[in-house]
């Protein structure tokens, strides 16, 4: 992974209640997720990060967050899961909502 094309960090921000795609895929290149400080809603919160969609590759376990719960996945340089290459990052939640951040790279 060091020897991988590196991109520029990306933020995005995470207010989700449904699923949804959070980076779209690009040709060559895959998403590497570098941290994702989330916090559960009022509700908890089911969910994980899958490649290309709700049919696609689970690319974490299923993740449930009890309400108002954090999940301290602070920004790491070697990240913690990334999907395989051409593919989007979706996010699947099954129960209640999540906020956040997800810090991301896009490498070759």
């Amino acid at each position: 992974m060091i020897t991988d094309a590196l991109g520029a960090l990306q933020y995005i921000l995470v207010d989700h209640t449904g699923s949804s795609q959070l980076v779209a895929a690009a040709t060559g290149e895959r998403v590497r997720v570098l941290g994702f400080p989330v916090v559960a809603g009022n509700s908890g919160a089911t969910f994980r990060l899958r490649t290309n969609g709700a049919g696609g590759s689970a690319i974490t376990g299923q993740i449930i967050l009890a309400a108002n719960q954090p999940l301290p996945w602070p920004p790491h340089g070697l990240g913690y899961c990334e999907g395989a290459d051409g593919a989007n990052l979706y996010l699947e939640i099954t129960a209640g909502s999540l906020h956040g951040t997800l810090v991301y790279q896009q490498i070759k």
